[in-house]
Order: structure tokens, then sequence, then C-alpha cells
């Protein structure tokens, strides 16, 4: 029963949050808790219908490993899938050994755990919440994706913006142009609804290319048949922060003001989410459709760089497990 009860209050929680702020990477955490309370309860239950009550520790254990399985899949489907690709070659490599590394980090953990030796005890423990750590971290990444990918934007936006990404000898990727499609889609379904937003694609010139990504995708939006006076380029964000601040510039200075509705790949709308949220910029993000062979990469690229925005955070929660490691090693 405390379980469910818990598990009633943080969805109570998630649902407040959602409502003040869809922008927050918690609400991911606040959505893995009530899976994992759910799944205590349910094993609670059965625990107390089976005569030895054989159930009790999969209550606190059994989610554990699951979570670090779930960011090792991830990472040997990232490195199997550009070995079909690009034939095998050292970083296709690397993405497998991580993955193995992953879950021989709890199965190691157990086997210095044995030995009953200081040191090695001290190394299995911080394995053991090492592993889980990132493993939980992951769920999170993903159930915030999940999550915030629920939402729809607000009507009326001051402006749809594109994000940009790399052009491929002048020309728009096959990536990009699902970047436009759906903001093109995005800007006829105001327009049905009787507004009319800027429509704003961002991005200036990479390193080895002699044109914007800007002007080449304000070209694609014409073509395609959005007119000219509604599409406004922004030619010189070379990150996604830029994309952001300048955009809105873009919007403010064609006296647009209001929300924003941000258009990009579908693996990327989460971290731009939380860019946009940690900018103070008022805006929906909405995300295109991808390439079955960007994914597993592009995902684990987000939660890696989702893991830097709060560096001390880490070092906070992990500083207990590095503690531990080090009283074991000493007391054994």
């Amino acid at each position: 029963m405390g379980n469910l009860v818990l598990a009633l209050a943080v969805t109570l929680l998630y649902r407040s949050s959602v409502r003040r702020e869809p922008r927050r990477l918690r609400l991911g955490v606040y959505l893995v808790a009530v899976v994992w309370l759910l799944f205590g309860a349910t094993t609670n239950l059965i625990d107390a219908l089976l005569p030895q009550g054989a159930l009790g520790p999969l209550v606190v254990l059994a989610p554990l490993p699951l979570s670090v399985l779930v960011l090792a899949a991830f990472v040997v489907a990232d490195g199997l899938t550009l070995m079909r690709h690009r034939g095998r070659n050292g970083r296709e490599l690397l993405a497998l050994l991580i993955g193995l590394v992953l879950v021989a980090l709890p199965v190691g953990g157990v086997l210095l755990a044995r030995s009953h030796v200081g040191v090695q005890t001290g190394l299995a423990a911080l394995a053991f919440l090492v592993s889980f750590y990132l493993g939980l971290a992951f769920l999170s990444f993903l159930a915030y994706v999940v999550s915030y990918g629920r939402s729809r934007p607000r009507a009326d936006p001051a402006a749809v913006v594109v994000l940009g990404t790399k052009l491929v000898r002048g020309r728009i990727t096959r990536l990009l142009e699902g970047r436009l499609d759906k903001g093109i889609d995005e800007w006829h379904r105001q327009v049905v609804l009787g507004h009319r937003p800027l429509l704003v694609p961002s991005g200036g010139p990479g390193p080895d290319e002699a044109r914007s990504e800007g002007a080449a995708m304000a070209d694609y939006l014409v073509e395609r048949g959005v007119p000219a006076a509604d599409v406004i380029a922004e030619t010189a964000a070379r990150t996604t922060e830029e994309n952001l601040s300048l955009s809105r510039q873009v919007a403010v200075a064609s006296g647009r003001e209001g929300h924003l509705t941000l258009v990009t790949s579908g693996y990327h709308v989460a971290r731009t989410s939380l860019l946009a949220r940690r900018a103070g910029l008022d805006a929906d993000v909405i995300g295109s459709s991808t390439g079955g062979r960007f994914p597993p990469r592009a995902v684990l690229r987000e939660f890696v760089t989702v893991l830097t925005f709060h560096p001390w955070l880490h070092v906070v929660l992990l500083g207990p497990a590095v503690a531990l490691s080090v009283l074991l090693a000493r007391s054994i």
C-alpha cells in the first residue's frame, strides 16, 4: 500500500510540474520513480501471496540492472548499425566495447565483492553505483523525451523557427529536408487556424561551407510555396544556443512578439527544449522524423550532452558512492 500511495503522490507531482513548466529534466525522474514504485507495489502483492516471500529483494534490485542493460543496448545497437553502414573501424568497435563494459561493470562488481578484499570490495561498490547511476540517468532522460514528446505546441506563435544542420556540398540533406518540411507543415497549420507566423530558417555557414544554412533553407521554403514575405533567414548561428537567441532577435526585429515554435529533428527535441528554458526563451519544440540509422548514436549524444548541463549535481549525487567505496576499501 505504501508504494501505491507514493506512486500516486509522485504522479500528482509530475502532472503539476508539467502544467507549470514541461521543459524540466526532473519530469523524467518522476516518471521513472512512478514506474519503479508501481513495480514495487506489484512485487509486494505477489510476494504476499507466496509462502516464502521470495520476491522481496526484487523491489529494489531488479530495475537497477535493467537500466544498465537499456543503456548498454543503445550503445551496442549504435556500434552494430554503424558497422553495417561503414564497416569495421575504431569508432564502431569502441561503441561495442563501451556497451560490453557497461554490462561488465555490475557483473565485475559481483566478482570483486566475493573476494572480500578491501580494495576490491571498494571497487565493486563503485562499479555497482556508477553503472546504476548512469543507467537510471539514461532511463530518466528517455522518460523525459517521451514526456515532452506528448506536449503539443501552442497556437499563434510569433515565429516558426527551423534549426539548421550541416549542408553537403551546399545542398540540403535529407535530415534537414525533414526539418524544413515539418516547419512548412506547422506554418500551414497555423495559417489554417487563422494565424500567420514568420518562418525563420536558422543557421550560419559551417567551416567548409561557402553559403549559410539559413540562406539555403530559405530558398527551399520559398520553392515549396511559402511566400517570400513570410520567410526571413537567420544566417549567423553556429550552435543551437545561437540558433535560439539570434532567431528570437530576427522575430523581434520583424515586429513579431510572443512565443516561438522551434522545429528540429526528433532526437534533438529534448535537448533543444532544455536549452530554450535555460536561455529564458518562451518556446515550444517539435520534431521531424529521422532515418532509422540516426537514433541510437543521436540519442546517446543528446544524453551525454544533457549530462553536462548540471556537472555539480552529478558530483553531489556520486559523492556518497565514492565515499562508500573508500570506506569499504579501508574497513575490510
